[in-house]
């Protein structure tokens, strides 16, 4: 007995670039907005169809429709436009509510249901250094007006730390007096703004080392969800927003209990002087570390419109309490410093990145924290990228680890599921003429192979769709032909940040392979 197995379909004719993501691999359904009344033998209504997803709803006060993002033209996946749309709740025909000449998207109805706010921007097809903002518009007629003129920053969670898990941005909140309430990148960090509907804002929090996630509303009752000095997320209660500078008062302990049988690392600010202005370094140290110059790994982030924050990742935690010490740099190109430091990178990876990586790495030789012998790089996506750039026009590092990056910018813009919108809005070009080719090779890691004397572990996610295996086995296959000190490591099943979201034992054997590699070449 038992079941026989689906047969697979003959084919799959892909008549859009959109046929797959890094979360399911092809996609055979799409995500559409569905209502169900609380009653016993209630059926579902599907409230949207078509060829497009559906996300972040917002119910109207009193529960009539429904507002929602979507990008309902025919490949969005090569010019990208997400719009904010409602529809009633009973079912019907969906109707535009917000559009702008960039994106639109994260819908917040205010509680008399006139206003909608909104995240997006306002400039056709933005490049990675226009600034996510803040937005208001009438439900019924009127222009989209924009609030926090002046803020250098995105709304949104710029700040990155694994142990936070702060990367989707909670969208716009009003509260009760009618300002709305958003959580803002800035400096390294995600701290909560609160925006007056006359334009102007102030920052709730002083910065400190608080890496903001989530926020929730009730009243004048803020909840928030963030680390703070290097722990893992918690809940806490904002207190004195009203008259800001407020504080946080803890509410939870079960996030970040586990930390305190390891001892938490020490995290330190750091400014450098860099070719192309200061740059934040996040150092991290085991409590009981040394004065004196220590084996160091330079653990870079993705994006690259990331940023590191206090906080951090396993992988710093992991590696502090071995011994090393890790440092996180904000190179240009990072978010949360503003659009001019996300502006400089355009094009140029390669250039300035590696220029402000060096100039980091000199700085803490000079003062006597790392031991210029014994220095390691690591990195993912953008910060793999960045990581095997670096073995191939450097001498600084000893051992290198990179994870998922890219080897060939020429190919991964046609294999990468979303490269061909991703290269243009990163200023990298088109691989659809000579000198766009040539533009994007002089930007690929394999064109240094022959240069390449550092050994290098390369970590992959199989199934990765956004820098996929295919393109750094390119630098793998060079790499074993010149007899360079490589290893691949493919983890099947596995998508583009499994060292997150992976299989419980891959993570561990992930990890275990990072430090040994770092132990073999950095201490010999």
């Amino acid at each position: 007995g038992g079941e026989h197995p689906k047969r697979s379909p003959v084919a799959r004719r892909i008549t859009r670039t959109d046929f797959r993501d890094d979360d399911s691999g092809l996609l055979s359904r799409r995500t559409h907005l569905w209502s169900i009344e609380v009653r016993r033998g209630a059926g579902p209504i599907q409230l949207t169809e078509g060829d497009f997803d559906v996300t972040q709803l917002a119910w109207a006060p009193d529960a009539s429709w429904l507002a929602f993002t979507a990008d309902v033209e025919p490949d969005g996946n090569v010019l990208p436009r997400d719009r904010i749309f409602r529809v009633p709740a009973a079912g019907g025909r969906r109707r535009p509510l917000v559009a702008l000449a960039g994106n639109a998207h994260a819908p917040a109805i205010s509680p008399d249901g006139r206003q909608v706010a909104f995240l997006g921007s306002d400039v056709p097809d933005p490049g990675d250094e226009v600034l996510t903002s803040l937005w208001v518009k009438p439900v019924r007629g009127g222009q989209p007006r924009r609030l926090g003129d002046g803020l250098d920053r995105s709304i949104e969670n710029g700040a990155w730390a694994d142990l936070v898990m702060a990367e989707d941005a909670t969208g716009p909140i009003w509260l009760a007096d009618g300002s709305l309430l958003a959580m803002v990148g800035d400096t390294g960090r995600n701290l909560p703004y609160r925006f007056a509907l006359d334009g102007t804002f102030q920052r709730l929090l002083e910065p400190d080392q608080v890496v903001g996630a989530g926020l929730a509303v009730a009243g004048e009752r803020i909840a928030m969800s963030a680390g703070q000095h290097g722990h893992a997320a918690e809940l806490y209660a904002l207190e004195g927003w009203i008259n800001p500078p407020g504080r946080l008062r803890r509410l939870t302990a079960i996030g970040s209990g586990w930390q305190t049988r390891l001892g938490v690392a020490t995290w330190e600010e750091h400014w450098v002087d860099g070719p192309g202005g200061r740059i934040q370094a996040w150092v991290v140290s085991a409590p009981d570390a040394p004065a004196r110059p220590m084996p160091t790994v330079v653990d870079l982030h993705g994006g690259p419109t990331g940023s590191a924050a206090p906080g951090g990742t396993m992988d710093t935690m992991m590696l502090a309490g071995h011994g090393y010490r890790v440092v996180r740099p904000n190179v240009r190109g990072s978010d949360t410093f503003g659009s001019g430091w996300i502006a400089a990178l355009g094009g140029r990876w390669g250039v300035v990145d590696a220029e402000d990586v060096e100039a980091v790495v000199a700085a803490l030789v000079a003062e006597g924290l790392t031991d210029p012998r014994r220095v390691g790089v690591m990195g993912l996506s953008y910060g793999g990228f960045l990581t095997q750039w670096l073995v191939g026009t450097s001498r600084t590092f000893a051992a290198a680890v990179a994870e998922n990056g890219v080897a060939n910018q020429v190919s991964v813009w046609g294999t990468s599921y979303f490269g061909v919108h991703y290269n243009r809005h990163a200023r990298l070009g088109e691989p659809l003429t000579e000198s766009g080719v040539e533009q994007l090779w002089r930007r690929s890691p394999l064109r240094n192979a022959s240069s390449v004397t550092t050994p290098l572990l390369m970590l992959q996610a199989a199934e990765d769709e956004i820098c996929p295996a295919s393109d750094n086995l390119q630098l793998f296959t060079a790499l074993k032909v010149l007899d360079r000190q490589v290893e691949l490591i493919l983890y099947p099943e596995e998508h583009h940040e499994m060292k997150n979201y992976g299989r419980p034992d891959r993570r561990i054997d992930r990890m275990e392979r990072i430090l040994a590699w770092f132990d073999r070449h950095l201490r010999g």
